[in-house]
């Protein structure tokens, strides 16, 4: 009985955990990238994430938000976090590629989504890339 209670927790405490990360985004419009650090928090309905650097900020994502992208973001670093393989074959076509997996959108999402490719090890994300249909991406990697 305590073994059980002892993985619900460490279950808990892992999906509520601050994760730190770099993030890189490239603006194709102005041929620029631009880096980020920061923690992101995943909690049931939201995703917290908090900037350190350049400036501090703060931005949640809501499942059930009202900006599409925004709830579209959520739900692909939800369903990649959990590995939710159903979710995901909803709204994507997924292959393994190598080390990693490559999402190509279904639907609406190929409107400005062109690809989402990642790599997990162990369950732990490695790295996440989203590359959007004009040409910006976002490059996420944890840091351990």
């Amino acid at each position: 009985m305590y073994k059980i209670l002892f993985i619900l927790l460490l279950l808990v405490l892992h999906v509520n955990a601050n994760e730190s990360f770099k993030e890189t985004r490239y603006i194709y419009a102005i041929d620029k990238k631009i880096e980020f650090q920061g923690s992101i928090t995943f909690l049931e309905k939201s995703i917290d994430i908090v900037y350190t650097k350049p400036k501090e900020e703060k931005v949640t994502y809501l499942k059930e938000d009202e900006n599409l992208q925004r709830k579209t973001f959520y739900m692909i670093l939800q369903a990649i976090h959990s590995s939710n393989e159903a979710l995901l074959n909803e709204y994507f076509e997924i292959k393994k590629i190598q080390t990693k997996e490559v999402l190509t959108p279904v639907g609406i999402l190929r409107d400005y989504i062109r690809e989402v490719e990642y790599k997990k090890e162990e369950n732990i994300l490695e790295f996440i890339k989203i590359q959007m249909q004009n040409d910006d991406w976002i490059l996420i990697e944890t840091l351990r």
